[in-house]
């Protein structure tokens, strides 16, 4: 990790920390859909037909939702650092930050709507968590000094 906060978060030094942190999220914002989130969706609402589709519309939406995503968890991650200091604890604090706000409410928002299955979120909450922690250590590591 960089000994010093950057003062300002450079365009520069945001798409440097962007581009790590999406090689990160986005295949592993896929594989908990693929393997876990979307059988468990089809299964648990298996009345409604096309529940979690497939389709190109779904794959873009993605790419949108895991990009802003990335560019948060950056964010989040400079303005701890430069709050909090440049170590760990502060990437951490990021990282738990985003998950709260982007995971557990949209778990719970899909669960209080009877659209979400609560035995996903068992197991997408943990890893949503560990991919928030992680891509935070990414973004901190990988903003310059600016």
């Amino acid at each position: 990790m960089n000994a010093a906060a950057p003062s300002r978060l450079s365009l520069r030094s945001f798409f440097f920390a962007f581009l790590w942190v999406s090689l990160f999220v986005h295949p592993s914002e896929i594989a908990r859909y693929l393997f876990f989130v979307m059988p468990m969706t089809r299964e648990f609402l298996a009345a409604l037909p096309d529940a979690a589709p497939l389709d190109p519309f779904v794959f873009a939406s993605w790419g949108v939702w895991t990009s802003i995503l990335a560019s948060v968890m950056v964010v989040s991650a400079w303005l701890s650092a430069a709050r909090f200091g440049p170590g760990l604890g502060s990437a951490f604090f990021a990282g738990g930050f985003v998950w709260i706000a982007f995971f557990v409410l949209f778990w719970l928002g899909a669960i209080n709507m009877g659209v979400g299955s609560p035995g996903a979120a068992v197991i997408a909450l943990p890893w949503a968590l560990a991919e928030c922690l992680i891509a935070c250590v990414i973004a901190r590591w990988s903003l310059k000094p600016a």
